[in-house]
């Protein structure tokens, strides 16, 4: 019973190393795309970008840096939705009186925040495309 058993687990762990190295069926395929987001004409400072397949896959994102540059490593190849988001720094709450140095306290630069209208959020309503390619690649998004 023992040997039946070593047989079963070496079939197994023989069937996982074949499905790891052939990809199961040719991997996901990605493409690392960078650029700048810019809404009428100023680079936006905050929020999220996400590229979402036209047809099955999943999707993927990346953050919007303060100088308005963007990078998603992992973009699913083929054509995408692009859905852009920008977030309002969150409210500080007040520093209590009497703390020393908090009138010094400033918080953490994170850009200048640049509203945008709501319809860019959803890649199926912003009419943001692209066709991402295998590699490095960069894909500036202009919104109006």
């Amino acid at each position: 019973m023992n040997r039946a058993l070593g047989k079963l687990v070496a079939g197994i762990l023989l069937g996982l190393a074949i499905a790891v190295v052939s990809g199961c069926g040719g991997g996901l395929k990605t493409g690392s795309v960078t650029g700048t987001v810019t809404y009428k004409g100023t680079p936006l400072g905050n929020g999220s970008v996400v590229f979402r397949p036209k047809g099955q896959g999943r999707e993927s994102g990346g953050t919007i840096q303060p100088d308005g540059t963007y990078r998603i490593p992992d973009a699913p190849v083929g054509e995408v939705g692009i859905g852009v988001e920008t977030r309002p720094p969150p409210a500080l709450p007040p520093m209590p009186k009497g703390v020393p140095g908090a009138d010094r306290m400033a918080p953490p630069a994170k850009g200048k925040y640049v509203p945008i209208p709501a319809k860019y959020k959803d890649p199926a309503s912003s009419g943001l495309t692209y066709t991402v390619t295998g590699g490095e690649q960069k894909h500036d998004i202009t919104l109006d």
